[in-house]
């Protein structure tokens, strides 16, 4: 992980004014998300420039080039290296490298309540950025039903991307996990993770009709408006 310093977390401290009924006025100061600019450059050449929050930089490179399609595993990486301003990440890729075996089309992980239920508990008791902004998205990857990651992110496709990039980082297959997602599951979302070889996509919002019959199409285990111990299951076969 970097941030801007080891003791720092991606908040900035700011005044403001509560306005209330009958037009009262109370100053307060708010704690509110830091943008940072990532410059992630693949063989030398500027590939992105993303606007994130400085957590997890190497995450969200890594799972970027993930969900783009670039690369489908660690072995398709030669190097990486990010600046120690943490503005720019650079990576080599080992383009002779074959990719991981996937599962056989249609395969999905056993999903329990008890997984769901467990993601949505993380979830409403706050991640820590979310604790202090109230701003920001996360994404959380269990595995064998297990939490292993939590990422958040001023974007949802960001968070999306450092979640697929730790799993990746650890040499964990995508295919096996169960990626929960705090925000909305529009057609691009939903196509980042299947790009990357996630299996099952669930989230507290929900999708949209394209992502569903997407989801349909792929055989894709899609679970949405999971919250208070209740969810829609959407594919396959509902």
């Amino acid at each position: 992980m970097w941030i801007s310093s080891p003791t720092e977390a991606p908040v900035r401290t700011v005044s403001g004014l509560r306005t209330g009924p009958e037009g009262s006025a109370v100053p307060i100061t708010v704690d509110v998300p830091y943008e940072h600019t990532l410059e992630l450059c693949v063989d030398g050449k500027l590939l992105h420039t993303i606007v994130c929050t400085p957590t997890y930089l190497p995450a969200l490179a890594i799972g970027r080039l993930c969900t783009d399609g670039l690369i489908a595993g660690m072995e398709q990486v030669k190097d990486w290296a990010l600046s120690p301003d943490g503005a720019r990440l650079d990576v080599t890729l080992a383009r002779s490298a074959a990719p991981k075996e996937a599962p056989p089309a249609g395969w999905a992980p056993t999903v329990t309540d008890g997984m769901i239920y467990l993601a949505q508990e993380k979830l409403s008791a706050g991640h820590p950025l979310y604790k202090r902004t109230r701003g920001v998205h996360s994404c959380t990857i269990l595995h064998n039903g297990e939490i292993r990651y939590v990422t958040e992110d001023l974007s949802r496709h960001n968070a999306l991307d450092k979640a697929v990039g730790c799993a990746l980082l650890d040499g964990l297959p995508l295919w096996e996990c169960l990626l929960f997602s705090s925000g909305r599951v529009p057609l691009d979302m939903l196509q980042k993770g299947i790009t990357a070889g996630l299996r099952v996509f669930v989230a507290k919002a929900i999708p949209t009709w394209q992502s569903v019959q997407l989801a349909r199409e792929k055989g894709i285990v899609l679970i949405c408006d999971a919250r208070n111990k209740s969810y829609i299951r959407f594919s396959p076969g509902e």
